[in-house]
């Protein structure tokens, strides 16, 4: 049985994560080149997440799951989450202006 193998099989035992979740750590745990990787074998992973068009949201949702490995396995490298883009919602200080005036016409009358 392999470490990847063996980490699934007590997440799924004794922590009783969900059919979901042990999906994911399989899904992910593909994305590593072995069972003890570098740091710069971790970078690598990353870079090749990117290369295979992941975007920043899809890495970090695969780096979420490479720590608790890491961390079961007594490892102590750690992968650092990526930076994703922020976007702005629209305000509705249009819409508040025309609530503005409406009330301010009801309370004329």
């Amino acid at each position: 049985m392999t470490l990847f193998e063996q980490f699934v099989r007590e997440r799924r035992y004794l922590h009783n994560i969900s059919p979901s979740t042990i999906s994911w750590y399989s899904h992910t745990l593909k994305w590593l080149p072995g069972e003890s990787p570098t740091q710069a074998e971790l970078k690598e992973t990353v870079l090749r997440m990117r290369e295979k068009g992941l975007k920043a949201t899809g890495c970090n949702s695969a780096i979420r799951a490479i720590p608790a490995y890491l961390k079961w396995s007594e490892s102590p490298l750690k992968i650092p989450q990526m930076k994703e883009a922020q976007t702005m919602l629209p305000t509705f200080t249009a819409g508040l202006q025309t609530v503005h005036e409406r009330v301010s016409l009801l309370s004329r009358e």
